[in-house]
């Protein structure tokens, strides 16, 4: 996923999927900002959530974190008002 901001001014939301050399399927993490993009909340929002346990990441490695789908999914279907 991919932000950029079109011809009109507004910002878009685009995906892509980055493929390992021997595994044909995508990878199904998002990072920090691609999902801040999808829940659109700010950054700052994010990792509060992450503080307060509403959200769990992945570490991929030590300064490296990623998030599932099914946990922004998840997200989503709550009350926008509890975000």
């Amino acid at each position: 996923m991919y932000l950029h901001i079109s011809d009109f001014g507004m910002l878009c939301v685009s995906m892509t999927y980055h493929i390992q050399p021997h595994d044909t399927t995508p990878d199904p993490l998002y990072t920090a900002l691609e999902a801040c993009a999808y829940l659109r909340i700010s950054r700052m929002t994010l990792y509060r959530m992450i503080r307060d346990g509403r959200i769990t990441p992945v570490r991929v490695y030590e300064r490296c974190i990623r998030f599932r789908p099914e946990d922004l999914q998840a997200l989503t279907q709550h009350d926008p008002a509890d975000r």
